[in-house]
């Protein structure tokens, strides 16, 4: 029986990985957290798609737990939800001359910009609306 040695040396084969620096948390984040600027450190460390220093992501929400002196990518992070399930809403509903206000309770959550589907508590009717900055929904013109 023969045995073949091939040596390899895998320095020689696999090219050379620079560390880079990346953002990593200092604490565990938990879902739904928003991250400030002292939740973050820079580290050196080759990972590909992680957060550089300098990324714009103070004030996004983890989309997923973010252990600490764990690297993370971008599609980790959400905006902020503004409005948030069972939760109670204001409804706006404006038209040109008119704007009616109603109180309602979110059956999900959403960002700024993001449809939701709000249940109307005087009605019990559920209508959809975009989220807006001050959490309130602003309900569309149904058409006919």
């Amino acid at each position: 029986m023969m045995k073949f040695i091939i040596p390899l040396c895998m320095a020689s084969i696999l090219p050379t990985l620079a560390s880079t620096e990346v953002l990593v948390p200092v604490r565990t984040i938990r879902i739904g957290e928003v991250l400030s600027e002292t939740d973050l450190r820079p580290i050196d460390l080759q990972s590909p798609g992680a957060i550089k220093p300098g990324s714009d992501i103070a004030g996004l929400e983890a989309r997923v737990t973010l252990f600490a002196n764990q690297p993370f990518a971008r599609n980790d992070l959400r905006d902020p939800r503004l409005v948030h399930r069972n939760e109670k809403v204001t409804l706006l509903y404006v038209s040109p001359g008119l704007t009616i206000q109603s109180e309602g309770r979110a059956l999900s959550d959403g960002s700024i910009g993001n449809s939701v589907t709000v249940m109307n508590l005087e009605s019990r009717t559920k209508v959809s609306g975009t989220v807006q900055a001050d959490g309130s929904v602003l309900v569309a013109k149904r058409s006919h």
